[in-house]
Parts: C-alpha cells; sequence; structure tokens
C-alpha cells in the first residue's frame, strides 16, 4: 500500500469570495454613487456584457465630458483586456472619456487610469 498524501499548506489554495458578481455589483455601485454626487447622471451596463460598465453622462453644472467607466476589484485589466478597451477607446468622439476604475479591498477610494 502506498502513502497517504497530505496536502501541504504551499498547494492549498486562496480563499475566494463566496459570490464575486456580488462584489463587483456592489462596486459599480459605489461608484455610480460618487458620480452622482458630482453632477453626472449614471446608467449601470448590468451583467458587463459589454466593455462599459458605466456610463456617465455630465449634468449642466458637471459641465464634463461623457465617460464610460469599467469598474474592477483588485485588479487592474489584463493586457488583452486593457488592449481591447484602448482600442474601443479611439473609436469614440472628443468628448468621451474612457477611464478604468479599480478598488482595492480595505481601500478607501477608487484608483483610477484614464485611456
Amino acid at each position: 500500500m502506498g502513502k497517504a498524501r497530505t496536502k501541504s499548506k504551499a498547494s492549498t489554495p486562496k480563499r475566494r469570495l463566496k459570490n464575486p458578481k456580488a462584489k463587483g455589483t456592489r462596486l459599480e455601485l459605489k461608484a455610480r454613487r460618487i458620480l452622482e454626487d458630482n453632477g453626472y447622471y449614471v446608467t449601470r451596463a448590468a451583467g458587463s456584457l459589454g466593455l462599459w460598465d458605466l456610463v456617465a453622462v455630465p449634468s449642466r453644472q458637471a459641465g464634463d465630458k461623457t465617460r464610460l467607466i469599467q469598474v474592477k476589484a483588485n485588479r487592474w485589466p489584463s493586457k488583452k483586456e486593457h488592449g481591447v478597451l484602448v482600442k474601443a477607446s479611439r473609436q469614440y468622439s472628443w468628448n468621451v472619456r474612457c477611464e478604468i476604475w479599480v478598488w482595492k479591498d480595505r481601500a478607501t477610494s477608487f484608483d483610477s487610469k484614464r485611456l
């Protein structure tokens, strides 16, 4: 008979969030509130089937550009995904701003990058 295998701590997978979709929704709603507090009208693309999670249109008081935002949790997009977002952002007119917002666990605000 062979030896019983035991798992070492090095091979134990990291704990994963039970519902990552709920976390994404929570972060999108948090980002939406921030934008609305700054004078934007915001639409959320539920299900994230498109490239952008949020579309923020400025009110007259905000007077800024329309913003297309991809919201991420804990990490920036991969090189491949980043390339797709950059390529898409070049298709829009001068008055549209494309951004990536990343929320790291236990952070107090989003990190953002303009494409």
